[in-house]
């Protein structure tokens, strides 16, 4: 087990996990995890955005049931990862640590697809079209986009629904691995290699559909093989001589340029277009920013946002995309689930939204045009009331100099509150609460950006 804080750094660990450290590898409290085992740097996101995890890892070629858990869901700051060593027989069950489902029924639909904007809509006809073929499919989207759940959705409306639907993360399986599972292997086919051989995942597809996500990051040295298995539809296990014919649909998923790989020479470009005989594009988030709000309100239940911080969430770039949202949304159901005073509510909600984003809370503020001076002004002129504990009203605003002197009349100063909180700069209270700076305010005071 090891306890780490919020920068990712070891705050303590017990001697099993001690003993897992690489030779050499400093393992001492406040020396960062990640650096001692690449194998787990897929997990930075997950620590950064306070996402759990449950998975099955390999730390020298041995399988560990991963468990990754925060003290708070709402402050994702310190964390422990508990690693179980998995028997040879309990490991070789699961398939693998890249075989998310095995033999299961794929359980998201079409209807399971959220949103109304054009590019979304677009992308959902054009799978719903595939999904009445057998050609194999190349679904292009940035991670965090919903990749499976339209591989799935194909899936279920397709012929092949009642068979099964595999799905494989090809960057999760060891590079020494992937062949044999995709493949199988026959008995005494290499050292450690089970009695009487094991079937690979694309036998366990047979008559439905296989899904391999991350398929930029397969082997180059496996390509060949996997192009001779999409064009003759038939595999030769590891160890083997003789060929299996297979009937299988396969879908592709990646967040990297294959065309670029190609250029390069680390994808095979006949294999590129054997992939691509049906290419799809998920839309990034931050072009469909039109579906947040139904998204948000599908995901988090019973959040009720203020308009104006709905208001900034259509404005941020989403670099996680629905993944991100989603982490978001489940760190706002648990707050509007407390019973929190009314007039603590903003305050908490601020340090939720800057426990959340961290470091991106900059890009989460710089998303609105510049104010001008006379925004500047008032904000200002907010602020100094509310740090001398007096309530930043219209009237003792238009008492203060300084406005006076700016020419701001009530109108005005009303045209300007109401822009202002719009923008998300300012929350305004009931009766004598006054007017308060958000988080995006005083951000954006303390960077000079207002």
């Amino acid at each position: 087990m090891f306890h780490l804080d919020e920068n990712q750094q070891i705050v303590e660990l017990n001697e099993a996990a001690a003993r897992l450290l690489p030779a050499g590898q400093k393992g001492l409290p406040g020396h960062p995890l990640l650096p001692c085992f690449p194998e787990l740097a897929h997990l930075a996101a997950s620590l950064s955005e306070g996402r759990e995890e449950k998975e099955v890892v390999y730390l020298g070629k041995k399988p560990y049931t991963l468990h990754l858990h925060f003290e708070s869901p709402l402050q994702h700051r310190h964390c422990f990862i508990l690693l179980t060593p998995i028997a040879a027989s309990s490991s070789e069950k699961r398939c693998s640590h890249g075989v998310k489902k095995n033999s299961l029924p794929a359980k998201y639909h079409f209807s399971d697809i959220l949103g109304h904007s054009p590019a979304v809509q677009k992308a959902i006809r054009l799978a719903q079209y595939y999904s009445g073929t057998d050609e194999t499919i190349l679904i292009f989207g940035e991670s965090g986009t919903g990749k499976e759940l339209f591989a799935q959705s194909i899936h279920n409306a397709s012929r092949r629904r009642q068979s099964p639907f595999v799905a494989v993360n090809c960057a999760a399986i060891p590079d020494t691995l992937i062949e044999s599972e995709l493949f199988g292997y026959e008995e005494g086919a290499f050292t450690g290699a089970r009695k009487g051989g094991k079937q690979g995942l694309f036998q366990t597809a047979d008559n439905g559909t296989i899904f391999l996500d991350e398929i930029g990051d397969i082997p180059l040295s496996l390509q060949s093989r996997l192009l001779r298995v999409l064009e003759e539809r038939e595999v030769m296990p590891v160890g083997s001589t003789s060929v299996i014919p297979i009937d299988v649909r396969v879908i592709c998923a990646t967040n990297r340029n294959l065309n670029d790989m190609v250029r390069q020479g680390t994808f095979r470009e006949d294999l590129y277009y054997r992939l691509k005989i049906l290419p799809l594009v998920i839309p990034p988030l931050r072009e469909r920013v039109e579906d947040i709000p139904e998204l948000l309100h599908s995901m988090a239940e019973g959040a009720r946002l203020p308009a104006q911080l709905e208001h900034r969430l259509l404005h941020y770039t989403w670099p996680g995309n629905v993944r991100e949202l989603r982490a978001f949304s489940s760190n706002l159901t648990i707050f509007y689930q407390q019973d929190i005073a009314p007039d603590q509510q903003q305050s908490l909600l601020n340090d939720l939204i800057r426990n959340f984003f961290g470091h991106r809370i900059s890009a989460f503020t710089d998303c609105s045009e510049p104010l001008s001076q006379e925004d500047r002004l008032l904000l200002n002129s907010i602020q100094e009331l509310t740090a001398a504990g007096r309530p930043a009203g219209r009237g003792s605003l238009l008492r203060l100099s300084p406005l006076l002197a700016a020419g701001f009349t009530e109108a005005k100063l009303k045209l300007r509150i109401r822009r202002l909180a719009e923008s998300g700069y300012i929350s305004v209270g009931k009766t004598r609460q006054g007017l308060r700076l958000t988080l995006l305010g005083t951000e954006a005071l303390a960077q000079g950006e207002v």
